[in-house]
């Protein structure tokens, strides 16, 4: 009778509406650390609607690291939510958790899967593998079931710092604007602001004009929750001829995993 249950508030692979108000019944109880202890309730902003939605998940322990699995599959709102905020969310238990959610490899999910069922009797009717099955059999339905891997999000943005440098050394407008939000802005060294992707694209633009040979060199990245700095030395030629030689840094805002805001300064040096 338990199984018919779950399987009938979640008909379709999706909740009902009693699903759903049970749903929030628990996040509210998990958030509150009122719930079992691998009951968390999971944060995240709405791909369409831009408000944080909460929802309860179990959190799967294996070999020291720690796990969200979509039980319903590929199709789970959830899933396409924090695929949208680049993994960015909020774990709660009676307190805050900032956390980066990494997607696992489909090859590397079986025993976590396994895990999930014994820790989440009420997956077992949407994820048709006994929990004590051969590895084998969890292998075989493993790229159905999204399995994430639970990161702490103090540093979750050094890569893409790094990432929006080597963009920039490719001199390659697009790839950097690929990690910036759309009012972005950028105050620049000679403390102009500008605003929105369009001017942001012309001010990158104008500096790989002037400067056709410019490169990012010495670079560190550094990243705590929505802040970031980069620090580098800029060489190159001037369209005059003339070299140029600069120590500088960056100073980034993030907003849902993207840059919202970046302030350069420079340090020129003879």
């Amino acid at each position: 009778m338990p199984h018919q249950l779950d399987t009938w508030l979640y008909q379709g692979g999706r909740p009902n509406r009693v699903a759903r108000l049970l749903n929030g019944l628990w996040s509210r109880l998990a958030a509150a650390g009122r719930s079992p202890e691998q009951l968390y309730s999971l944060e995240v902003r709405g791909r369409r609607s831009g408000r944080r939605l909460a929802f309860p998940v179990v959190v799967a322990d294996h070999e020291a690291e720690r796990y969200l699995v979509a039980m319903l599959g590929r199709r789970a709102n959830w899933v396409a939510n924090v695929r949208a905020a680049g993994g960015r969310a909020v774990l709660r238990h009676g307190g805050r958790e900032d956390v980066l959610l990494e997607e696992v490899d489909p090859a590397a999910r079986g025993p976590i899967l396994r895990r999930y069922l014994q820790l989440a009797p009420g997956a077992r009717p949407h994820i048709p593998v006994d929990p004590e099955a051969p590895p084998a059999a969890f292998e075989a339905v493993a790229a159905d079931y999204p399995v994430f891997l639970i990161r702490p999000a103090a540093d979750a943005m050094t890569p893409t710092l790094q990432a929006v440098l080597d963009a920039f050394n490719a001199h390659d407008v697009d790839a950097i604007l690929a990690f910036f939000t759309e009012d972005c802005t950028f105050d620049t060294p000679r403390g102009d602001r500008l605003v929105g992707k369009q001017e942001v694209r012309k001010g990158f633009q104008a500096r790989f004009d002037g400067i056709p040979d410019i490169h990012c060199g010495d670079d560190r990245h550094w990243s705590c929750g929505d802040r970031g700095v980069s620090e580098w030395t800029i060489r190159g030629t001037q369209v005059s001829g003339e070299p140029i030689e600069v120590r500088g840094c960056d100073l980034f805002e993030f907003t849902d995993g993207k840059v919202s805001r970046k302030d350069s300064f420079w340090k020129i040096i003879d």
